[in-house]
């Protein structure tokens, strides 16, 4: 994505050095320049230092030498005038004549140490001299000293004379030689250090024009290199500024025609700009479709919302229904209940009876077995008599037969016969009326084992409407239970419906905030510039209307908390009256 060149910066650059050559350059032209003053310096300091080493290693040890020669001269001479005034036999004019040999000796090595140091052919002239007037002056100065040793008058005035006379020449002599030689080392000195001191001047204004120039070079190539950097730089950080404090135009390009880092650096401006072009268009566009996104989710919220407000209103008339059929359902179990009380009561009345029955026909059996028993002992008793009768008419016959004799048995055979025959008659009687019992026994003990059967008949009946009465109480109380439990269900249906639609309310105000930060980042993006003449600001859709209009605030829950409050009451009523009371409503209090 190319935009079109509009008020860009341009960064020439003709010769096409990247930073890092036109940075290594400026330090190369520096450092030959600063190298070049340094090497002139060095060269100037070590002309200078030159001479002064002719200097320090040549007139100054020469000149020590000399006057070192001189003063140790003195000292002889100041030990030899010493000896005048000093008696020879003492321990001091020992020590003072070794003074004096030591000091003589010590001249020489002066000088000899003076000799080799270089020298200019006019000092070397006058060595010859001086050493000739010092040996000159030594020896007379030894003879002096070996007068003196006579340790008479008389030899101390022969070298006090030597002394005073010849050996002062000659030691004068000798000292103005060296006298010569210092003025010449000095002089030389002084010529040596006026030369060096003019041409030290005049290589200080090398110096300082090699300097001058280095720095003068180094502010030209600084000025040069600061503006082939800090002129892009600028211009760049100029578009940026516009960018991020200004209109936010994207349209702006730099055009670079250097080959530097800072043509890459505008190059890839170009290219990030366009880049972000995009990225902004890009995100235009999701910020509007975010915008209407958010509009319709706060309205399906509202939607919602509504529709959960009359689902919960739904929920509470079902819950009314249900508090209704839970008290019909308590009530058909509190009958069922007392019914299957009452059958309990007639299954054990009726199981008493068929147990009273049952002892019926059993005494009705030992009757009926009682009664065959007597109708046989009847049987025998009228066997017993019908044979009674027949012995009696036999003894009737044999008493007849007996005549008078046989008359008083005759009398009592026919009692007897009169008793057989009653007792036959009586047996009958008891038979029939033993056989009528017998066949009433038997038919009461038929009709007794008919009621028995019945009774068992009921009895199994009654069990049976019995378990059938308790399985519907049981029924009724699961019902009851689980009405109980569709009730909490219907509650926690409520209470989740609640939620629901707070939840659902708090979706409506996070669309709501949704649509508020989408209108947020639409006026963000709507800051930047993305093509000339203003259109896309001129294209802004006007989506805020919509926005305007929502609700801001969040619909308040409409009688939530009175709901379930009238549904906690409800469940509480529905389930007293039995023993899970206490464990419902502690479900209920956790649930």
């Amino acid at each position: 994505m190319t935009a079109p060149p509009s008020r860009e910066g341009t960064m020439n650059d003709r010769h096409g050095l990247s930073i890092r050559a036109k940075v290594i350059a400026t330090c190369v032209g520096l450092a030959l320049t600063t190298g070049f003053a340094g090497g002139l310096g060095i060269w100037a300091f070590s002309r200078v230092n030159g001479a002064f080493q002719v200097v320090a290693t040549q007139s100054l040890p020469a000149v020590n030498d000399i006057l070192q020669a001189e003063r140790d001269m003195q000292q002889a001479l100041v030990a030899e005038r010493s000896l005048m005034f000093m008696s020879m036999a003492t321990a001091d004019t020992k020590a003072q004549i070794k003074v004096h040999a030591a000091e003589l000796t010590q001249v020489l090595e002066r000088w000899r140490a003076y000799t080799a140091i270089p020298a200019r052919e006019d000092e070397r002239k006058l060595w010859p001299a001086f050493g000739e007037a010092v040996r000159e002056w030594e020896q007379a100065s030894r003879d002096a000293v070996r007068v003196l040793s006579e340790d008479t008058p008389s030899a101390r005035r022969d070298a006090i004379d030597l002394s005073m006379g010849e050996g002062a020449v000659k030691f004068e002599n000798a000292r103005k030689i060296l006298s010569e030689l210092t003025a010449m080392r000095i002089g030389q000195a002084e010529g040596h250090a006026k030369t060096e001191e003019a041409r030290a001047a005049a290589m200080l204004w090398w110096v300082v024009g090699a300097v001058a120039g280095a720095m003068a070079s180094a502010l030209a190539l600084s000025v040069v290199l600061a503006r082939s950097i800090a002129g892009p730089l600028g211009q760049t950080g100029a578009l940026l500024r516009d960018i991020a404090e200004g209109e936010g135009d994207l349209t702006r390009r730099l055009q670079v025609r250097s080959r530097d880092e800072l043509g890459e650096l505008a190059r890839w401006f170009n290219i990030f700009v366009d880049k972000l072009r995009v990225i902004i268009g890009q995100t235009r566009e999701s910020a509007e479709r975010a915008a209407l996104a958010a509009q319709q989710l706060s309205m399906g919220a509202e939607q919602i919302s509504a529709a959960a407000q009359e689902q919960a209103s739904s929920l509470e008339e079902t819950a009314a229904s249900m508090e209704e059929l839970t008290g019909t359902v308590k009530q058909n179990a509190d009958n069922a209940r007392q019914a299957s009380q009452l059958a309990t009561e007639s299954r054990d009345t009726a199981e008493k009876g068929g147990r009273v029955v049952a002892s019926a026909v059993a005494s009705m059996d030992e009757i009926t077995q009682s009664s065959e028993r007597i109708a046989e002992i009847i049987s025998v008793i009228d066997e017993i008599a019908f044979q009674t009768n027949l012995l009696a008419l036999n003894a009737a016959v044999e008493a007849a037969r007996a005549g008078e004799q046989g008359r008083g048995f005759a009398v009592v055979a026919a009692e007897v016969r009169n008793l057989a025959q009653r007792s036959a008659a009586a047996a009958k009687e008891i038979k029939a009326l033993i056989h009528d019992s017998v066949q009433k026994v038997k038919a009461g003990s038929s009709l007794v084992n008919q009621s028995g059967q019945t009774f068992h008949e009921i009895v199994a009946s009654v069990k049976r409407v019995t378990e059938i009465i308790a399985e519907i109480a049981s029924a009724s109380q699961e019902q009851s239970q689980g009405i109980e439990q569709v009730n909490k269900a219907v509650v926690q249906m409520d209470r989740l419906v609640q939620s629901s639609a707070a939840q659902t309310e708090e979706l409506s105000s996070t669309a709501l905030a949704l649509a508020v930060h989408a209108k947020q980042l639409r006026a963000l993006v709507w800051r930047f510039k993305l093509t000339d003449g203003g259109a896309d600001r001129a294209a802004e859709p006007g989506l805020d209307a919509g926005l305007e209009t929502a609700p801001a605030t969040a619909m308040a829950p409409r009688g939530s908390a009175r709901r379930t409050r009238t549904l906690e009451a409800r469940l509480t009523r529905a389930g007293s009256g039995n023993g899970s009371t206490a464990r419902d409503a502690d479900d209920f209090e956790e649930f």
